[in-house]
Protein backbone atom coordinates (compact mmCIF):
# COMPACT_ATOMS: atom_id res chain seq x y z
CA UNK A 1 0.00 0.00 0.00
CA UNK A 2 1.07 3.63 -0.74
CA UNK A 3 2.33 5.60 2.50
CA UNK A 4 1.94 9.25 1.95
CA UNK A 5 3.73 11.43 4.56
CA UNK A 6 2.82 14.59 4.18
CA UNK A 7 3.16 18.53 4.50
CA UNK A 8 0.58 21.50 3.40
CA UNK A 9 2.53 24.65 5.43
CA UNK A 10 1.26 27.91 3.27
CA UNK A 11 -0.73 26.33 0.13
CA UNK A 12 -3.29 28.57 1.69
CA UNK A 13 -4.10 32.74 2.28
CA UNK A 14 -2.06 33.54 5.38
CA UNK A 15 -5.84 34.00 7.39
CA UNK A 16 -6.53 30.75 6.98
CA UNK A 17 -3.75 28.78 7.79
CA UNK A 18 -4.55 27.78 11.32
CA UNK A 19 -7.64 26.03 10.49
CA UNK A 20 -5.92 24.34 7.51
CA UNK A 21 -4.05 22.67 9.83
CA UNK A 22 -6.79 21.58 12.36
CA UNK A 23 -8.43 19.69 9.56
CA UNK A 24 -4.98 17.62 9.11
CA UNK A 25 -4.38 17.05 12.40
CA UNK A 26 -6.07 14.14 12.73
CA UNK A 27 -3.63 12.32 10.31
CA UNK A 28 -0.65 13.49 11.65
CA UNK A 29 2.12 11.14 13.32
CA UNK A 30 5.08 13.11 14.97
CA UNK A 31 8.87 11.12 15.45
CA UNK A 32 11.83 12.29 14.84
CA UNK A 33 13.95 11.31 11.27
CA UNK A 34 16.41 9.09 12.88
CA UNK A 35 13.90 7.10 14.10
CA UNK A 36 12.12 6.87 11.07
CA UNK A 37 14.97 5.88 8.77
CA UNK A 38 15.58 2.91 11.38
CA UNK A 39 11.86 1.88 11.43
CA UNK A 40 11.54 2.04 7.88
CA UNK A 41 14.93 1.11 6.47
CA UNK A 42 16.25 -1.97 5.53
CA UNK A 43 13.59 -3.47 3.99
CA UNK A 44 13.90 -5.67 0.82
CA UNK A 45 13.72 -4.21 -2.34
CA UNK A 46 11.14 -5.18 -4.85
CA UNK A 47 14.09 -5.73 -7.55
CA UNK A 48 16.36 -8.05 -5.92
CA UNK A 49 15.20 -8.86 -2.36
CA UNK A 50 18.16 -7.38 -1.23
CA UNK A 51 17.42 -4.71 2.22
CA UNK A 52 18.51 -1.43 1.33
CA UNK A 53 18.65 1.69 4.04
CA UNK A 54 15.83 4.53 3.46
CA UNK A 55 16.62 7.04 0.35
CA UNK A 56 15.49 10.32 1.56
CA UNK A 57 14.72 13.35 -0.78
CA UNK A 58 15.50 16.97 0.64
CA UNK A 59 14.44 20.17 -1.37
CA UNK A 60 17.65 22.13 -0.57
CA UNK A 61 16.03 25.46 -2.14
CA UNK A 62 13.38 25.60 0.78
CA UNK A 63 16.24 24.84 3.23
CA UNK A 64 17.81 28.34 1.78
CA UNK A 65 14.62 30.73 1.57
CA UNK A 66 13.74 29.75 4.70
CA UNK A 67 16.85 30.98 6.44
CA UNK A 68 17.70 34.09 4.48
CA UNK A 69 14.24 34.92 5.48
CA UNK A 70 15.26 34.72 9.17
CA UNK A 71 18.68 36.24 8.20
CA UNK A 72 19.45 38.95 6.31
CA UNK A 73 23.03 40.31 7.71
CA UNK A 74 26.45 38.38 7.75
CA UNK A 75 28.64 38.50 10.92
CA UNK A 76 29.92 41.34 11.58
CA UNK A 77 33.90 41.13 10.80
CA UNK A 78 34.29 37.84 9.87
CA UNK A 79 33.26 36.00 6.08
CA UNK A 80 30.90 33.52 8.21
CA UNK A 81 27.19 33.05 7.31
CA UNK A 82 24.97 32.25 9.42
CA UNK A 83 22.89 30.42 7.31
CA UNK A 84 26.36 28.73 6.34
CA UNK A 85 26.75 27.20 9.98
CA UNK A 86 23.08 25.82 10.09
CA UNK A 87 23.58 23.83 6.60
CA UNK A 88 27.16 22.65 8.29
CA UNK A 89 25.24 21.65 10.98
CA UNK A 90 21.64 19.90 9.53
CA UNK A 91 24.45 18.20 7.39
CA UNK A 92 26.08 16.71 10.56
CA UNK A 93 23.13 15.52 11.98
CA UNK A 94 22.08 13.52 8.28
CA UNK A 95 25.31 11.87 8.33
CA UNK A 96 24.81 10.36 11.54
CA UNK A 97 21.51 8.81 10.63
CA UNK A 98 20.98 5.79 8.70
CA UNK A 99 20.24 7.14 5.37
CA UNK A 100 20.78 7.93 2.08
CA UNK A 101 20.20 11.47 0.99
CA UNK A 102 19.52 13.13 -2.39
CA UNK A 103 18.96 17.07 -2.05
CA UNK A 104 17.43 18.50 -5.49
CA UNK A 105 17.60 22.54 -5.98
CA UNK A 106 14.93 24.63 -7.52
CA UNK A 107 15.61 25.47 -11.35
CA UNK A 108 16.00 28.07 -13.61
CA UNK A 109 12.20 27.73 -15.07
CA UNK A 110 10.54 27.37 -11.90
CA UNK A 111 6.94 28.97 -11.87
CA UNK A 112 6.63 32.48 -10.12
CA UNK A 113 4.35 32.92 -7.02
CA UNK A 114 1.91 34.96 -7.19
CA UNK A 115 2.40 38.27 -5.82
CA UNK A 116 2.93 38.48 -1.81
CA UNK A 117 4.13 34.72 -2.09
CA UNK A 118 7.61 35.42 -3.25
CA UNK A 119 9.86 33.79 -1.28
CA UNK A 120 13.16 36.05 -0.10
CA UNK A 121 16.06 35.65 -2.97
CA UNK A 122 19.21 33.61 -2.34
CA UNK A 123 22.32 35.00 -2.45
CA UNK A 124 24.14 32.73 -5.70
CA UNK A 125 27.56 31.76 -3.45
CA UNK A 126 25.20 30.78 -0.53
CA UNK A 127 23.75 27.92 -3.16
CA UNK A 128 27.34 27.61 -4.48
CA UNK A 129 28.42 26.63 -0.72
CA UNK A 130 25.66 24.67 -0.15
CA UNK A 131 26.72 22.36 -2.85
CA UNK A 132 30.15 22.39 -2.30
CA UNK A 133 29.33 21.19 1.68
CA UNK A 134 27.19 18.60 0.40
CA UNK A 135 29.93 16.69 -2.08
CA UNK A 136 32.23 17.31 0.78
CA UNK A 137 29.77 14.90 3.27
CA UNK A 138 29.05 12.40 0.44
CA UNK A 139 25.37 13.53 -0.43
CA UNK A 140 24.22 13.50 -3.38
CA UNK A 141 22.31 16.34 -5.25
CA UNK A 142 20.86 17.63 -8.97
CA UNK A 143 19.01 21.14 -10.05
CA UNK A 144 15.77 20.42 -11.44
CA UNK A 145 14.20 21.91 -14.30
CA UNK A 146 11.26 23.63 -12.56
CA UNK A 147 10.42 23.19 -8.55
CA UNK A 148 12.46 21.17 -6.54
CA UNK A 149 9.19 19.92 -4.95
CA UNK A 150 7.77 18.56 -7.93
CA UNK A 151 10.83 16.87 -8.88
CA UNK A 152 11.13 15.10 -5.01
CA UNK A 153 7.36 14.13 -6.31
CA UNK A 154 9.00 12.57 -8.99
CA UNK A 155 11.63 10.75 -7.85
CA UNK A 156 9.52 9.05 -5.37
CA UNK A 157 6.50 8.51 -7.50
CA UNK A 158 9.32 6.26 -9.96
CA UNK A 159 10.47 4.85 -6.87
CA UNK A 160 14.21 7.04 -7.08
CA UNK A 161 13.74 8.14 -3.24
CA UNK A 162 11.64 6.33 -0.96
CA UNK A 163 10.36 10.04 0.97
CA UNK A 164 10.76 13.30 0.62
CA UNK A 165 11.61 15.80 3.60
CA UNK A 166 10.35 19.06 3.15
CA UNK A 167 9.64 22.20 4.89
CA UNK A 168 7.66 23.04 1.69
CA UNK A 169 3.94 23.63 0.50
CA UNK A 170 3.83 21.64 -2.78
CA UNK A 171 4.54 18.38 -2.28
CA UNK A 172 1.02 16.41 -2.12
CA UNK A 173 -0.19 18.96 -4.80
CA UNK A 174 2.39 17.24 -7.04
CA UNK A 175 1.11 13.57 -6.25
CA UNK A 176 3.95 12.83 -4.17
CA UNK A 177 3.53 9.09 -2.38
CA UNK A 178 5.43 9.75 1.11
CA UNK A 179 6.28 12.81 2.81
CA UNK A 180 7.82 13.86 6.08
CA UNK A 181 7.35 17.75 7.49
CA UNK A 182 10.15 19.05 8.84
CA UNK A 183 10.01 22.19 10.87
CA UNK A 184 12.03 25.12 8.61
CA UNK A 185 14.15 26.62 11.34
CA UNK A 186 15.32 23.22 13.11
CA UNK A 187 19.05 22.71 13.11
CA UNK A 188 18.19 19.00 13.42
CA UNK A 189 15.54 16.45 12.67
CA UNK A 190 14.16 15.53 15.99
CA UNK A 191 10.85 16.97 15.41
CA UNK A 192 8.87 15.62 12.09
CA UNK A 193 5.18 15.05 11.63
CA UNK A 194 4.47 11.81 9.52
CA UNK A 195 1.23 11.77 7.73
CA UNK A 196 0.12 8.64 6.05
CA UNK A 197 -2.03 7.42 2.98
CA UNK A 198 -4.97 5.74 5.17
CA UNK A 199 -4.67 8.62 8.01
CA UNK A 200 -4.97 11.08 5.14
CA UNK A 201 -7.69 9.54 3.03
CA UNK A 202 -10.02 7.97 6.06
CA UNK A 203 -8.66 10.14 8.91
CA UNK A 204 -8.51 13.40 7.26
CA UNK A 205 -10.53 12.89 3.69
CA UNK A 206 -7.56 14.69 1.98
CA UNK A 207 -6.39 13.76 -1.61
CA UNK A 208 -4.19 14.94 -3.88
CA UNK A 209 -7.61 16.43 -5.41
CA UNK A 210 -8.75 17.33 -2.48
CA UNK A 211 -6.12 19.88 -1.64
CA UNK A 212 -5.33 20.83 -5.22
CA UNK A 213 -9.20 22.30 -4.67
CA UNK A 214 -8.47 23.52 -1.60
CA UNK A 215 -5.53 25.61 -3.04
CA UNK A 216 -7.75 26.59 -6.42
CA UNK A 217 -10.85 27.71 -3.71
CA UNK A 218 -8.94 29.61 -1.41
CA UNK A 219 -5.91 30.21 -2.98
CA UNK A 220 -2.44 29.23 -2.93
CA UNK A 221 1.05 30.44 -3.57
CA UNK A 222 0.47 29.19 -7.29
CA UNK A 223 -3.37 30.17 -7.98
CA UNK A 224 -4.50 33.39 -8.05
CA UNK A 225 -7.08 34.80 -5.56
CA UNK A 226 -9.38 32.18 -4.32
CA UNK A 227 -13.11 32.98 -4.01
CA UNK A 228 -13.83 35.64 -1.38
CA UNK A 229 -16.07 33.70 1.49
CA UNK A 230 -14.88 30.53 0.59
CA UNK A 231 -12.67 29.17 3.57
CA UNK A 232 -10.56 26.19 4.21
CA UNK A 233 -13.70 24.84 6.20
CA UNK A 234 -16.12 25.02 3.17
CA UNK A 235 -13.39 23.55 0.71
CA UNK A 236 -12.22 21.15 2.54
CA UNK A 237 -16.06 19.96 2.68
CA UNK A 238 -17.17 20.38 -0.93
CA UNK A 239 -13.92 18.62 -1.91
CA UNK A 240 -15.58 15.47 -0.68
CA UNK A 241 -17.97 15.88 -3.87
CA UNK A 242 -14.44 14.54 -5.53
CA UNK A 243 -14.41 17.63 -7.79
CA UNK A 244 -10.56 17.64 -6.85
CA UNK A 245 -9.99 14.23 -8.42
CA UNK A 246 -12.14 14.63 -11.78
CA UNK A 247 -10.68 18.29 -12.84
CA UNK A 248 -7.32 16.76 -12.09
CA UNK A 249 -7.98 13.21 -14.18
CA UNK A 250 -9.72 15.82 -17.10
CA UNK A 251 -6.50 17.91 -16.84
CA UNK A 252 -4.14 14.90 -17.47
CA UNK A 253 -6.20 13.20 -20.21
CA UNK A 254 -7.83 15.60 -22.64
CA UNK A 255 -7.13 17.72 -25.10
CA UNK A 256 -7.06 21.36 -24.63
CA UNK A 257 -10.49 21.79 -26.29
CA UNK A 258 -12.13 19.26 -24.57
CA UNK A 259 -10.95 20.09 -21.67
CA UNK A 260 -12.10 23.63 -21.94
CA UNK A 261 -15.63 22.18 -22.14
CA UNK A 262 -15.82 19.92 -19.67
CA UNK A 263 -14.84 23.29 -17.02
CA UNK A 264 -18.03 24.44 -17.63
CA UNK A 265 -19.65 21.68 -16.77
CA UNK A 266 -17.37 20.87 -13.93
CA UNK A 267 -18.23 24.80 -13.05
CA UNK A 268 -21.46 24.29 -12.77
CA UNK A 269 -21.67 20.62 -11.23
CA UNK A 270 -19.69 22.73 -8.20
CA UNK A 271 -21.77 25.77 -7.78
CA UNK A 272 -24.91 23.00 -7.70
CA UNK A 273 -23.44 21.30 -4.90
CA UNK A 274 -22.14 24.19 -3.03
CA UNK A 275 -25.68 25.25 -3.27
CA UNK A 276 -27.59 22.29 -3.08
CA UNK A 277 -25.52 20.19 -0.94
CA UNK A 278 -27.42 17.04 -2.24
CA UNK A 279 -25.44 14.39 -0.56
CA UNK A 280 -25.26 16.64 2.89
CA UNK A 281 -21.58 17.27 2.83
CA UNK A 282 -21.68 20.94 3.75
CA UNK A 283 -22.35 22.27 7.36
CA UNK A 284 -24.73 24.83 5.49
CA UNK A 285 -25.27 25.71 1.99
CA UNK A 286 -23.28 28.30 0.29
CA UNK A 287 -25.44 29.54 -2.75
CA UNK A 288 -23.44 32.97 -2.58
CA UNK A 289 -19.76 31.34 -3.56
CA UNK A 290 -21.72 30.02 -6.17
CA UNK A 291 -22.91 32.86 -7.66
CA UNK A 292 -19.51 34.05 -7.04
CA UNK A 293 -18.23 31.94 -9.45
CA UNK A 294 -21.35 31.98 -11.88
CA UNK A 295 -20.14 35.59 -12.33
CA UNK A 296 -16.82 34.70 -13.63
CA UNK A 297 -15.58 37.68 -12.14
CA UNK A 298 -12.96 36.00 -11.03
CA UNK A 299 -10.56 33.23 -13.03
CA UNK A 300 -11.65 30.81 -11.57
CA UNK A 301 -10.33 27.67 -11.59
CA UNK A 302 -6.92 28.85 -12.19
CA UNK A 303 -5.50 27.14 -15.31
CA UNK A 304 -2.07 28.45 -14.57
CA UNK A 305 -2.29 26.73 -11.15
CA UNK A 306 -4.21 23.42 -12.34
CA UNK A 307 -1.34 23.11 -15.32
CA UNK A 308 1.19 23.11 -12.66
CA UNK A 309 -0.20 20.73 -10.49
CA UNK A 310 -1.51 18.00 -12.82
CA UNK A 311 1.78 17.90 -14.84
CA UNK A 312 5.04 20.01 -13.45
CA UNK A 313 8.26 20.60 -15.25
CA UNK A 314 10.41 18.05 -14.19
CA UNK A 315 13.56 16.13 -15.59
CA UNK A 316 10.81 13.51 -16.95
CA UNK A 317 9.63 16.63 -19.07
CA UNK A 318 9.89 16.64 -22.94
CA UNK A 319 14.03 17.48 -23.60
CA UNK A 320 15.22 16.87 -19.93
CA UNK A 321 17.28 13.82 -19.15
CA UNK A 322 15.91 12.00 -15.75
CA UNK A 323 18.47 10.92 -13.24
CA UNK A 324 19.34 7.78 -13.13
CA UNK A 325 19.49 5.29 -9.68
CA UNK A 326 23.26 5.83 -10.08
CA UNK A 327 22.90 9.65 -9.57
CA UNK A 328 21.30 9.00 -5.93
CA UNK A 329 23.83 7.19 -3.99
CA UNK A 330 25.57 7.67 -0.71
CA UNK A 331 29.38 8.52 -0.72
CA UNK A 332 32.15 8.34 2.22
CA UNK A 333 32.56 12.24 3.47
CA UNK A 334 35.95 13.77 2.59
CA UNK A 335 36.92 14.94 5.45
CA UNK A 336 40.16 16.69 3.90
CA UNK A 337 37.39 18.70 1.64
CA UNK A 338 35.40 19.39 4.79
CA UNK A 339 38.47 20.74 6.59
CA UNK A 340 39.45 23.00 3.49
CA UNK A 341 35.66 24.20 3.73
CA UNK A 342 35.70 25.07 7.30
CA UNK A 343 39.14 26.95 6.96
CA UNK A 344 38.07 29.25 4.20
CA UNK A 345 34.54 30.62 4.95
CA UNK A 346 34.54 29.92 8.61
CA UNK A 347 37.79 30.81 9.52
CA UNK A 348 38.81 27.73 11.50
CA UNK A 349 42.70 26.77 11.78
CA UNK A 350 44.27 24.75 14.82
CA UNK A 351 42.35 23.29 17.49
CA UNK A 352 38.97 24.89 16.81
CA UNK A 353 39.00 23.43 13.25
CA UNK A 354 40.06 19.79 14.80
CA UNK A 355 36.63 20.54 17.18
CA UNK A 356 35.05 21.35 14.09
CA UNK A 357 36.15 18.16 12.49
CA UNK A 358 35.43 16.33 15.44
CA UNK A 359 31.43 16.87 15.24
CA UNK A 360 31.85 15.52 11.62
CA UNK A 361 33.70 11.94 12.67
CA UNK A 362 30.29 10.31 13.90
CA UNK A 363 29.28 11.18 10.53
CA UNK A 364 31.78 9.69 9.04
CA UNK A 365 31.73 6.39 11.23
CA UNK A 366 28.39 5.82 9.95
CA UNK A 367 28.83 6.27 6.27
CA UNK A 368 31.69 3.97 6.65
CA UNK A 369 29.76 0.78 8.41
CA UNK A 370 27.17 1.94 5.55
CA UNK A 371 29.49 1.03 2.85
CA UNK A 372 30.41 -2.11 4.19
CA UNK A 373 29.49 -4.28 1.10
CA UNK A 374 30.29 -7.90 3.21
CA UNK A 375 26.98 -7.25 4.55
CA UNK A 376 23.55 -7.27 2.47
CA UNK A 377 21.45 -5.55 4.73
CA UNK A 378 23.94 -2.32 4.70
CA UNK A 379 23.80 -1.79 0.75
CA UNK A 380 23.41 1.55 -0.10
Amino acid sequence: MCIYYFLLASILNSAAKSFKLKILTPAAKHCMLGEFAINEGFKPSHEDGVPRILTAGFNASSWMHNLCSGFTQHLVGTQELLEMHIIFSRLVALSEMVLCGHFIFDGPNQPQPKPGREAKAVPFPLMQHFQEMLTAFGFSWHMAPGLADAELAQLNARGLINVMVTDGDHALLFGSTAILRSPPWARTFEDVNVYTSDALEHGAHLTQGSLVLVALLCGGDYSVGGIPGCDVDVAHQVAGYGFGESLLQAATMLSFLQFMKYMAEWCSDLCDALSTDPRGLLQKKHPGIAQVIKSELLPFPDLTAIALYADPLTSWSNGHAPPKNADIVARQPDLAAIGDFCSRHFSLSGDSLVHKLKDVSAGVVMRAALQVRTNPCLVI
